[in-house]
């Protein structure tokens, strides 16, 4: 006699895992970050902007540099109604990095961490403050989103990369003044640990984020900046020693602060003609979108496999960086994830 059937257990439906897009070129536009990012390597852009991926921790030298710029916006601008006093965007940063809910080793690292960039934001503003006195600010920390129509095309059969393309371009300006006679300056504020003097005033014409800030001025105000003041902080080289007490510690730092001002805060005043503007913008903005709009519309419709593009391509050479790995090295090297989770957020920079 046959034996009766089993009931099959019912499968159940899983949900795909499959990474979805969160990026549109002509809603989302660029930055001067993924603009960089773009010509450094194509396959980190999509897998960065077209798929959100975003370390879950950053490097130390990031962090530090963020959380200096974080601080020092929050200080400077009336984001939510109120501009916060020092301690408060210190405590605020703290919150954003995690708060109560952080182990001890974490809060013990961030917390020394902060108590550095605090003292060095307090000298920073002491050792200006005579010259940003008479400064007439007309933005500080605040974001544009300008649209540009691309000029150039990569083709002419109709496909892909014709000129007329529209792209937003945003970011966020540290500060724009008028002087005494009344023209008008980009401000910006950088953190490093390496300077090259001469190399930062040479640059600085040629500077992507420097003239795509510019050329954004010109945008809204209807007339070109006369240049940039441009302020480098210097990452302090001295650090805690085992036999020092946080507070000793600061108190070290402070001191050389106070006596190496001119060596930890730097500032280049240059001037930027009309010219400087109009040839980088047709020689660096108008063929680098050209180049951007063709290779997004050829790999549009499949960015799960940008492969049978032949405008999309990986640079080994981009899995470095100035700090070491890359964000993206282990998804790029053996296509591991675990460090990395997808953010719906493209430029999280741009938000208050």
């Amino acid at each position: 006699m046959p034996k009766p059937a089993t009931k099959q257990p019912v499968k159940k439906t899983v949900a795909s895992k499959v990474p979805q897009p969160v990026y549109d070129l002509y809603r989302d536009g660029l930055t001067q970050g993924s603009i960089a990012t773009f010509l450094d390597c194509r396959e980190q852009f999509r897998l960065k902007y077209v798929f959100g991926y975003r370390a879950k921790s950053k490097s130390g030298a990031t962090a530090f540099g963020s959380a200096f710029h974080d601080i020092l916006s929050s200080i400077q601008h009336n984001a939510n109604g109120k501009v916060l006093t020092l301690d408060e965007a210190v405590a605020k940063h703290y919150e954003s990095l995690g708060g109560t809910n952080l182990v001890p080793a974490q809060a013990e690292a961030i917390s020394s961490m902060l108590a550095t960039i605090r003292i060095m934001i307090q000298r920073y503003l002491e050792r200006w403050s005579k010259d940003d006195a008479p400064k007439k600010w007309e933005l500080r920390e605040d974001t544009f989103n300008q649209s540009v129509t691309v000029e150039y095309g990569m083709v002419n059969d109709g496909s892909i990369g014709q000129p007329g393309r529209v792209i937003p371009l945003r970011g966020r300006f540290d500060g724009v003044f008028r002087d005494k006679a009344g023209g008008l300056w980009l401000h910006e504020t950088k953190t490093k640990g390496r300077i090259d003097e001469d190399g930062i005033a040479a640059m600085l014409p040629h500077d992507t984020q420097t003239q795509l800030y510019c050329w954004a001025i010109r945008k809204r105000f209807g007339e070109a900046p006369k240049g940039v003041i441009y302020d480098v902080i210097r990452n302090p080289s001295i650090k805690q020693t085992q036999k020092e007490t946080q507070a000793e510690f600061l108190a070290r730092l402070d001191k050389d602060l106070q006596v190496r001002t001119d060596w930890y805060y730097m500032r280049w005043q240059v001037a930027l003609t009309k010219k400087d503007l109009d040839t980088w913008e047709a020689r660096f903005l108008h063929p680098v979108l050209s180049q951007i709009v063709a290779w997004w519309e050829s790999i549009q419709g499949n960015p799960w496999n940008p492969w049978t593009s032949p405008l999309h391509f990986v640079r080994p050479g981009a899995f470095w960086s100035v700090y070491g790995r890359a964000d993206l090295f282990n998804a790029l090297t053996s296509g591991n994830f675990f460090d990395l989770e997808q953010s719906k957020i493209i430029y999280p920079e741009l938000i208050d």
